[in-house]
């Protein structure tokens, strides 16, 4: 559970920092396939989109999940 919200509040302080500078449009970070499950990563999800104007995508591969953060246009 501590690693679950570390991870939020890492994405949320990504996503924050993208929403404030005009200049980043996407960005994403990667982690382990085995930390957090598709729901823990649906839920961090639909809260950052709620809070900030970015748009949430993920994408699973063999080792680790891709998560990326786009700007939604304003």
């Amino acid at each position: 559970m501590d690693q679950f919200l570390k991870l939020g509040e890492a994405l949320a302080s990504m996503a924050r920092i993208m929403a404030q500078e005009e200049g980043i449009v996407t960005a994403g970070v990667t982690i382990p396939q085995n930390k957090f499950s598709r729901e823990d990563l649906e839920y961090l999800s639909s809260v950052i989109t709620k809070e900030l104007p970015v748009e949430v995508e993920y994408h699973r591969e063999e080792r680790f999940v891709v998560v990326a953060f786009t700007r939604k246009s304003v």
